[in-house]
């Protein structure tokens, strides 16, 4: 971690896991239609004492605050 426990000890910050899944569908003429989730299990960041960007309580470069994020898109080539 970036700074030390209250006891002047190096702390150690635990693993982070996340898994996404993604799907696309092509089976009308000239469309794709996509879906996914960001984060499927909703997994929570370890802790750390971190605080050299605006948030603290994690590192906001490893994880995204916004948690599970459900997403999908529909596209049209001209062809």
């Amino acid at each position: 971690d970036v700074h030390t426990d209250v006891n002047d000890n190096q702390r150690r910050v635990g693993t982070l896991s996340t898994w996404d899944l993604q799907g696309s569908y092509t089976g009308f003429k000239n469309f794709t239609l996509t879906a996914g989730v960001k984060n499927i299990f909703d997994t929570n960041p370890p802790f750390t004492n971190s605080d050299l960007t605006f948030q603290t309580g994690y590192d906001p470069s490893y994880y995204d605050p916004r948690a599970r994020f459900v997403y999908g898109s529909i596209r049209y080539a001209f062809r």
